[in-house]
C-alpha cells in the first residue's frame, strides 16, 4: 500500500503537463481500497496455484519405490520433468513478451513526447487573437490589423519570426473543410475534405516545414490579387497521382457557397501532423493566405 502510494505520487508529478491535459480525470486519479484487495486476491490466487501442483506431485512421491530404482529415481519422473520443463519455457517466454511490450511503449511514448522538437517548441511563443466582430467587420479590416500586428512583432529585438496561423502541428486543433478540383466532376454522396489551415507568408520557415516543390506565400500575394494556396504531400499524391498538382484550382466550402473563389496551388509541402492522439491523423491539408479569408476562427 505504501509504495502504491510513492509510486501514484511520483506518477502524477512526473507526468509531463502537455501529456496530461489530454488525459480526461488525471488529476483525480487516486488509490481504489477495491482494486487493491482483487490485486491481493489474485496474487495469492496465483501463488496458491503456482504451488499446487508441485505440492501433489510431492504426495504422490514414493521413497521406498525410489530408493529401489536406484539412480533413475534421483531424477524424477518423465512427467514430473516435463511438467517443469513446460512450466519454465511458458514464465520465460510470458517474461520475454512482457519485456518486449514495456521497452515498446517506453520507445513510443518516448517518441510522442519529441515528436514536436523539429519545432523547436521551447523557442516559441503563441497566443490566441479574436477580433471583435463589430469594429473589424470587413476582411480588408482584419487583414490591415494583422499586417500591422505582424510587422510590430517582427521589429521587436530578439525576435525572429513573428507570424500568424490558424492551428499548430500536434495540438488536436484544425478546420476541416471540403472542397472541389476544378473541372473535375465530384462523386455523388462522396465528400472530399481537407484540414483548411490560414498561415501567414513566413510561417513554414518559423517552424521549420519544408517545401516539396513550387513556392511558398509572399508579399505579391495580396486579396486584390489571384488567390493561392498549398497542399501537403499527402493530398497532392492523393487527388493527382498522375501528375503534378501545381497550377490546378481548388475551391474551399464548394458544397456550401457556390460563390468561392478559386485557388491556385502554388506550392507542395512536407508531411505535418495537426493531431496528437489520433491513430490515423489527417495529413489532407490546405494552407491558405490569411489575408484571404472571408471567414475564419481564432488566429494563433
Amino acid at each position: 500500500m505504501i509504495f502504491a502510494a510513492l509510486d501514484l505520487h511520483l506518477t502524477l508529478i512526473a507526468m509531463p503537463e502537455r501529456v496530461a491535459r489530454y488525459m480526461s480525470g488525471w488529476s483525480n486519479i487516486s488509490l481504489n481500497g477495491r482494486a487493491l484487495v482483487f490485486s491481493i486476491f489474485l496474487a495469492v490466487g496465483a501463488g496458491v496455484i503456482a504451488g499446487l501442483l508441485p505440492a501433489i506431485e510431492a504426495l504422490r512421491f514414493n521413497l521406498v519405490d525410489q530408493l529401489k530404482s536406484g539412480s533413475r529415481g534421483n531424477t524424477g519422473s518423465r512427467r514430473s520433468r516435463s511438467l517443469r520443463n513446460i512450466f519454465a519455457v511458458s514464465q520465460i517466454a510470458l517474461a520475454v513478451a512482457l519485456v518486449i511490450g514495456a521497452a515498446l511503449m517506453s520507445k513510443g511514448m518516448g517518441a510522442m513526447l519529441h515528436m514536436a522538437d523539429a519545432f523547436k517548441p521551447s523557442k516559441v511563443l503563441t497566443f490566441n487573437v479574436t477580433l471583435p466582430a463589430a469594429r473589424y467587420d470587413t476582411p480588408r479590416k482584419q487583414a490591415a490589423w494583422y499586417a500591422a500586428s505582424l510587422e510590430k512583432l517582427r521589429a521587436l529585438p530578439s525576435v525572429a519570426h513573428a507570424e500568424a496561423t490558424m492551428a499548430l502541428p500536434y495540438c488536436d486543433t484544425g478546420w476541416l473543410d471540403g472542397f472541389e478540383i476544378e473541372n473535375r466532376a465530384t462523386v455523388p454522396g462522396k465528400f472530399q475534405s481537407a484540414l483548411h489551415i490560414s498561415v501567414s507568408e513566413g510561417y513554414f520557415g518559423a517552424i521549420h516545414i519544408p517545401i516539396v516543390s513550387g513556392r511558398v506565400f509572399n508579399q505579391s500575394d495580396s486579396m486584390d490579387s489571384q488567390p493561392v494556396a498549398l497542399v501537403s504531400r499527402r493530398f497532392a499524391t492523393q487527388y493527382f497521382p498522375g501528375g503534378d498538382a501545381l497550377g490546378h484550382r481548388i475551391r474551399m466550402g464548394a458544397t456550401r457557397d457556390s460563390n468561392a473563389r478559386w485557388l491556385t496551388i502554388v506550392g507542395i509541402v512536407e508531411e505535418t501532423s495537426y493531431s496528437l492522439w489520433d491513430q490515423a491523423p489527417i495529413r489532407r491539408f490546405i494552407w491558405t493566405w490569411h489575408r484571404c479569408l472571408l471567414r475564419a476562427p481564432p488566429m494563433r
